[in-house]
């Protein structure tokens, strides 16, 4: 390691960086291994200042420090996350031989820096009853975890499953080109130096794409399975093709110039500013960490869950959109229900326990529901009508007891489904909505592969990113208003239910913690519409499905659009109105007539009508 060396930094500004990272009982994490150091000592300058100065804060003055933000993601609280513990918990009781080796395969993750220092001391595993002595253990995925990770392996099959690599030299690598060193090294013996693959999703599918193996009942391995794999997914859409990485989304530019660090005074602001965001679709679980943060440790307030977690909601709003198309047959309603999946990756993506369901509702002109599919239970989260497991993938719904859920479904060796990791040798079903550009054909398509009845349904193959089915309701001619919504639970009630039937410390604690929370599951997107009484089937029955078409796709300047029935507008990945095309052509500049970014965006008529366009710089 480098001698730390002297620097002369004013007591009151050392003062204000404490006070900056310092909240009681839960301040961030200051210890210090032979390979990495905790959050703390990164804050001490990664932090706003105490007087008033722009550093790491945005135009209005706001707190926009990396700590700040990461301090309540679930990469901060990786290793504290109960529902996480619980499960290795699980997954240990059910395969006692494998123990070492399953406790050690998720610390590479979920613990990295206990891990990695442990095994460089000379320990040839990390084990779970090591973790809450360790204080590098239980900072998660912290800054000088991903901050050293080398470009070497990234992107090839060796650095998934946390086979990234780490520089041992105490080099910080950042995506800023010809940093001023000499203040990092010298207050903490770290060398900054530019890394271009700090922008890259390769650096985040060292932990997003896992394999596990499953075995028999004797411990024998007898086959692998992909885990979670949202960076093939995503390598198998039209988002590389525009240079939309993970980092695009989960950590977004925050505008401007911003000083990225508090020591010493005066440094010029840095452009683009990425802020630490890391979120995803798990607010459940946020609210959790939030609702318990004495008992788990964690080191965020209240106030930060709840930022973290109105973040993650918006996330989860901008991922997908729905559009309902009525006709009237005869005595029968029929609504077809457009799902498009806005995210780079499969809709929902990562760990099996998360799934997306669609719910409708037709309501009479006086108000009676008289149509639904997809209602849940308040108190436990569950569908009102659980049609076995798995569900079947649906591409018709004439009844209120079916319902389409979007999910991936493990299978053990038998053939029979299975929520344990260690048994599961492939998928009996995945019908998650793949993302735009993905294709059978693709790249890993077959770790990324549709499985079950969604197989031979035309819309998963066809690279659109997007699923239409058709619900039937036979109803007397008459008004009547038809509401939709895609909910989303990042923990599904079945999987939960199987994890307690082992009973052990962490899962009777995460049992306690889970009993009584709000189930309300969160809304992705949703629609409405009002439909008329019907004149005759010729009237209401359309001969053709309206479609909504952009060329050139990828475009570079211009896009003509086609198929577009009134003002036709354009958001980003992230959900927000980026410009109102003029006519039926869009120049790719915004609404103050700036060029928009490299990236995909959702072109949507009055009528809800909508397509994607990649736009590539």
């Amino acid at each position: 390691m480098r001698t730390i060396l002297p620097i002369a930094v004013s007591l009151p500004l050392l003062l204000g960086a404490w006070l900056a990272v310092s909240h009681g009982s839960r301040d961030l994490a200051r210890g210090q291994g032979s390979i990495f150091s905790g959050s703390g000592n990164c804050a001490t300058c990664h932090t706003p200042s105490s007087d008033g100065r722009p550093d790491l804060r945005d135009e209005n003055g706001n707190d926009v420090s990396p700590p700040t933000y990461w301090r309540s993601t679930m990469m901060a609280n990786a290793s504290k996350d109960p529902f996480w513990r619980a499960k290795v918990s699980a997954e240990v009781a059910a395969n006692p031989g494998l123990q070492a080796a399953i406790e050690d395969k998720c610390a590479k993750c979920h613990a990295p820096m206990g891990r990695a220092e442990a095994l460089a001391s000379g320990e040839s595993s990390f084990r779970m009853e090591q973790l809450d002595d360790d204080e590098l253990a239980l900072d998660g995925v912290s800054c000088t975890v991903c901050h050293q990770i080398l470009s070497d392996n990234l992107g090839t099959p060796e650095s998934f499953s946390g086979g990234f690599e780490i520089s041992h030299d105490q080099t910080i690598y950042g995506p800023y080109t010809e940093p001023f060193a000499w203040p990092m090294l010298a207050m903490s013996g770290y060398e900054p130096k530019y890394g271009e693959h700090m922008n890259r999703s390769a650096l985040c599918a060292t932990c997003h794409t896992l394999y596990t193996d499953a075995v028999d009942a004797s411990g024998q391995v007898v086959g692998r399975i992909a885990e979670q794999t949202p960076y093939l997914e995503w390598l198998n859409s039209s988002y590389p093709g525009s240079n939309t990485q993970c980092q695009t989304c989960h950590m977004p530019v925050q505008p401007g110039q911003i000083p990225i660090s508090n020591t010493p005074k005066g440094l010029d602001g840095r452009e683009p500013f990425y802020r630490h965001e890391f979120v995803g679709g798990n607010a459940f679980m946020l609210g959790m960490l939030r609702d318990h943060g004495d008992s788990l440790g964690v080191t965020a307030e209240p106030v930060h869950f709840d930022s973290t977690i109105a973040r993650t909601r918006r996330m989860l709003q901008s991922a997908a959109s729905l559009d309902l198309s009525p006709a009237w047959q005869g005595d029968t309603l029929a609504i077809t229900v457009t799902v498009t999946n806005l995210s780079g990756h499969k809709l929902p993506t990562g760990y099996p326990s998360r799934r997306a369901w669609l719910e409708l509702q037709i309501t009479s002109a006086d108000g009676d529901e008289v149509f639904h599919s997809g209602g849940w239970d308040a108190d436990s989260g569950r569908l009102q009508h659980e049609a076995g497991y798995p569900a079947p993938h649906l591409e018709h719904i004439r009844s209120e007891s079916e319902t389409q859920v979007y999910e991936s479904v493990m299978g053990d060796p038998d053939g029979s489904p299975t929520y344990g990791l260690l048994r599961a040798s492939g998928y009996l079903k995945d019908n998650r909505i793949p993302p735009t550009g993905w294709l059978p054909t693709g790249p890993w398509s077959e770790d990324t592969a549709v499985h079950g009845r969604a197989a031979s349904d035309d819309d998963f193959a066809a690279g659109d990113g997007l699923d239409r089915l058709e619900y039937r309701a036979a109803l007397p001619d008459g008004s009547y208003h038809v509401s939709a919504w895609l909910r989303y639970q990042s923990l599904a009630p079945s999987f939960i239910d199987e994890m307690l039937t082992w009973d052990t410390a962490d899962t009777r604690r995460f049992a306690r913690m889970y009993e009584g929370r709000d189930m309300t599951p969160e809304t992705i997107a949703e629609a409405s519409l009002e439909v008329g009484a019907s004149v005759s089937v010729e009237q209401t029955v359309p001969t053709s499905r309206a479609t909504l078409s952009a060329f050139p796709n990828p475009a570079h300047s211009t896009v003509s659009v086609t198929g577009g029935q009134g003002a036709v507008r354009a958001f980003d990945v992230l959900g927000r109105h980026v410009a109102t095309l003029s006519g039926m052509t869009w120049s790719l500049r915004d609404g103050s007539d700036r060029p928009v970014p490299a990236g995909i965006y959702l072109l949507v008529d009055q009528r809800g009508t909508s397509t994607l366009i990649s736009v590539a710089r």
